[in-house]
């Protein structure tokens, strides 16, 4: 859970878009799935993938975006997935001032200063729909549809299922704060409800709210957070969306586009492990034992790795003996992971591009390690997929 704050509102918020597996539209429980995966195809051809999230084509090399998804592009693929075909990344541009901020609660946002970033791919994404961007303001009362893919469910389960396929649901917007409209997830007995009533979920940030106007397709905002407030979880029935707003911001996404924005420096230098070999560092050494523990599946390796590497926060809520097995599940499902390169920089999480040839997929691990000594692994992460890389010679 999160919350971000608006000058000094503080308000509980649940992020989307943090996890590492994309997840898209939540929707109505008394509503057959497939009317919803159809409204996906219909409405869904300007959608595409961004850092494990999303993003909506606006002109033929420029895709919009969230601010916090753009963050979380991988170093090792740098591209936007559009249904099979993948774009390279030339350059990023994050709103001017947006930032992540700590405070005792958590993270915090000023929901003056909208969650968008522009992506600017090295190749034209012809064939992609443009869609324009709505500038008109006036958003509470309107229809809107939004879109996503990945895990799906209702409003009274939550999220529940990964199937990667695209959905589209309706909603109706309330009010405007600042920089950000929101809409509340309505039951269906509630007579706000629209037939095909949904929001999106953790995962489908940056994703559009879109508004049909006569046979067009405007983007209006961009999936930023969710507002759990009395709903019985993240992304069910009475919680509330809320989307940053385009019509204010169309001049900077229009100077950005003309050339007169300042991309963002890219600081993530990708290390292949047949060049550099596995670094010397805390986290390089803890991702090659753990990575050593894995493929080889001896319980005594693992159990030696978890005891002198994992936080010992962490093996008081499983054990050793515990992680084990779960580790064998994994086995079982990955097959042995094979190490390509690395990415380590300060303050980020050491993450480690693998492929498991079981999966006949690539992707990428984060290892988190305690701020403080012993320095431990505090948390790993996966995201997947991630794009083959031109020289690919996996590393055992």
């Amino acid at each position: 859970m999160y919350h971000w704050t608006r000058l000094a509102t503080l308000l509980p918020l649940a992020l989307l878009g943090t996890t590492d597996l994309a997840d898209p539209i939540l929707r109505r429980h008394d509503r057959d799935d497939a009317r919803y995966l159809a409204a996906g195809e219909r409405w869904g051809a300007s959608v595409c993938t961004v850092g494990s999230a999303a993003g909506t084509v606006i002109g033929d090399r420029w895709v919009l975006t969230a601010a916090h998804v753009a963050g979380n592009i991988s170093p090792f693929s740098r591209s936007v997935r559009c249904g099979t075909r993948s774009f390279a990344i030339a350059e990023v541009y994050t709103y001017p001032g947006w930032a992540r901020k700590r405070d005792s609660g958590g993270d915090a946002l000023d929901l003056e200063i909208p969650d968008l970033a522009l992506v600017r791919l090295a190749t034209p994404a012809t064939g992609i729909p443009i869609v324009r961007l709505h500038r008109a303001g006036g958003e509470p009362g309107r229809r809107i549809i939004v879109v996503g893919n990945g895990l799906s469910g209702t409003g009274e389960s939550g999220p529940e299922t990964d199937d990667g396929r695209l959905r589209a649901a309706t909603n109706v917007i309330d009010s405007v704060f600042g920089q950000y409209f929101t809409f509340t997830f309505s039951q269906p007995d509630d007579p706000a409800a629209t037939d095909l009533e949904g929001i999106g979920g953790p995962g489908d940030s940056g994703g559009p709210a879109l508004i049909l106007r006569r046979g067009r397709l405007y983007v209006a905002g961009v999936s930023s957070l969710n507002h759990r407030g009395d709903a019985a979880g993240p992304s069910q029935y009475r919680s509330t969306e809320l989307y940053a707003r385009v019509s204010p911001n169309a001049a900077w996404i229009d100077g950005v586009m003309a050339g007169r924005g300042t991309p963002d420096a890219v600081t993530d230098a990708v290390r292949p492990l047949a060049a550099t070999g596995w670094p010397a560092t805390g986290p390089g050494v803890t991702a090659r034992r753990w990575l050593e523990a894995f493929n080889s599946q001896d319980s005594v390796q693992i159990v030696d790795f978890e005891r002198a590497l994992r936080a010992d926060s962490l093996l008081a809520k499983r054990s050793a003996e515990e992680r084990v097995a779960s580790s064998r599940t994994v086995f079982a499902d990955w097959g042995p992971l094979q190490a390509w390169g690395y990415v380590e920089s300060p303050g980020k999480p050491f993450m480690l591009l693998v492929r498991s040839d079981k999966l006949d997929r690539w992707m990428s691990l984060s290892f988190r390690l305690e701020e403080t000594p012993p320095h431990k692994l505090a948390g790993l992460s996966v995201r997947h997929p991630e794009d083959a890389p031109a020289d690919a010679v996996p590393r055992r």
